[in-house]
Order: structure tokens, then C-alpha cells, then sequence
């Protein structure tokens, strides 16, 4: 079964879209204190303290300690420093589902949860609305991570918090 480690575990972005990845096994990540919960289907981790400059380092060395094969990060500055390290989480044979950072700055970010979808490889893995749409840019690009998207324009924008 596919491990995924979702930072900002805390938050109400977080909790909302792990419902998207239902039947995956889930590690909810995040700094400080995190609840001692550990169910079937996830779990909780603290990532010690918050340290922005080592966040790649922090992030890499718990997906490794957890044997984790997917990572979606939430917070703005995990966001910066995991897509300047995807290729070392590549090696490692840990899917970041984030865009390229090239592509970053294109994606207005956004902390809207109303429509929104996760994608791998510019494939929907999970859409929280009811139309079926696929988006040309997402495929074309190959996009991953968790997106906002206004439904009649398809316009993306990068969920953070």
C-alpha cells in the first residue's frame, strides 16, 4: 500500500484533503505537538521543531524513517524547499507531488478549499466537486499536488497555507 506523508496536519486544509487520498495509508506531518492518534487508514507525526532553513532536510529524513513513498507539503516554505530538492527525494524513490520549480511561480497561491483537486502526473487522483473536467495545462505538464481550481476557467492555483 502507498504511504503519503501530508504536511500541516493541524490545520483544516490538511484534514480536508486527506479525504482525497482514501485508501492510501497517510502520515499527517507537523511541527510541535500533534495528537496521539493513530487509526487504520493514518497516523500522526511531530517534525520537532519548526526550522525553515533545514525544512528539505527535516522532511526528507522523516518520508526515510517512515518509508514513505509520496509527499504532498503544505506550508509555503516546505513547499520552496522541497521543489528545489525534488530530485533528491527522486532519488530516494519518494514522489513530490508539487510542480516543477520552474513552474511554481505561474500558480497564484491559493488557501480556498471550495474546488479543488490532486494530481499525479497531470492526472486527477481526486477532485472535491462533481463535473468531470480535465484540465489541458495539468496534463500537458504533467502537474502534481493539491490545487485550487475555479471550475469555469480552470485556473489553477497551488494550495498552501
Amino acid at each position: 500500500m502507498t504511504k503519503i506523508l501530508i504536511t500541516a496536519a493541524t490545520t483544516a486544509t490538511a484534514i480536508k484533503i486527506k479525504k482525497a487520498f482514501a485508501g492510501f495509508e497517510l502520515i499527517l506531518a507537523d511541527y510541535g505537538e500533534v495528537p496521539q492518534l493513530q487509526t487504520e487508514n493514518y497516523s500522526f507525526l511531530s517534525l520537532g521543531n519548526q526550522n525553515k532553513e533545514s525544512a528539505a532536510h527535516i522532511l526528507l529524513t522523516s518520508c526515510l524513517d517512515h518509508n514513505v513513498d509520496m509527499i504532498l507539503p503544505l506550508y509555503r516554505f516546505e513547499i520552496e524547499a522541497v521543489s528545489k530538492a525534488v530530485t533528491l527525494f527522486t532519488e530516494y524513490g519518494i514522489k513530490v507531488l508539487l510542480p516543477r520549480t520552474d513552474l511554481l511561480p505561474q500558480y497564484d497561491v491559493q488557501t480556498d478549499l471550495k474546488n479543488w483537486i490532486i494530481l499525479e502526473n497531470g492526472n486527477i487522483l481526486y477532485q472535491s466537486f462533481p463535473e468531470h473536467i480535465r484540465n489541458e495545462e495539468a496534463a500537458n505538464l504533467k502537474l502534481n499536488g493539491a490545487f485550487y481550481i475555479e471550475p469555469q476557467t480552470e485556473k489553477l492555483g497551488l494550495i498552501s497555507i
